[in-house]
């Protein structure tokens, strides 16, 4: 991680610290063992994606590492990551009340992934695609599930709606769902 996306992840950002420090026995995600920062603000956001560098690297795979599809979206409630040619991956996650954990390569490759689609088929077009961009999209409409997250929230506030990352001609969304994400592509 560089220096300035350590800056921005230190001013203000809540780090998550807890036992095994991104150790998962059996090869399963426990949200618990992630100690991914969780990023409430719009702002930081837009500055962590922009400092992550990924930008102008070129996406190997999309990982679900649990998820299904209704209605034909894709829902899910653990990270989604993003592995580039570099080997290095973005993972993101939407938690409660539009807010996201976010990390650069912290979650081991051999996680299980438990899914109803298979989304390197889902997210063909932006495989093999050049990351041109990373958008944070923000409401300040008060999330209805945010007394779920404790009551860090405050009303008046901005919160983030949706991450879009484009590649190429094609993009891959991420909204905030009640306490899980929707992802979308075109």
């Amino acid at each position: 991680m560089n220096e300035t996306v350590k800056n921005v992840l230190d001013e203000g950002i809540e780090l998550i610290r807890k036992a095994g420090e991104d150790k998962f026995p059996n090869d399963l995600y426990d949200w618990t063992l992630w100690t991914a920062p969780i990023v409430q603000s719009p702002e930081y956001m837009n500055k962590v994606l922009q400092n992550l560098g990924f930008l102008g690297e070129t996406l190997k795979t999309v990982r679900v590492l649990s998820g299904y599809v209704a209605g034909g979206e894709c829902h899910t409630d653990e990270p989604v990551v993003f592995e580039f040619e570099t080997g290095d991956r973005l993972e993101l996650e939407f938690v409660a009340g539009g807010t996201v954990r976010v990390s650069r390569s912290r979650l081991p490759r051999t996680l299980k992934c438990a899914c109803n689609f298979e989304p390197a088929a889902r997210f063909r077009d932006c495989i093999g695609q050049t990351l041109t961009a990373a958008e944070v999209v923000e409401t300040k409409h008060f999330p209805t599930n945010a007394l779920y997250y404790e009551g860090t929230l405050q009303r008046g506030q901005s919160y983030i709606e949706k991450i879009v990352l484009r590649f190429g001609e094609h993009s891959i969304t991420l909204s905030s769902g009640l306490d899980e994400a929707i992802i979308e592509n075109d």
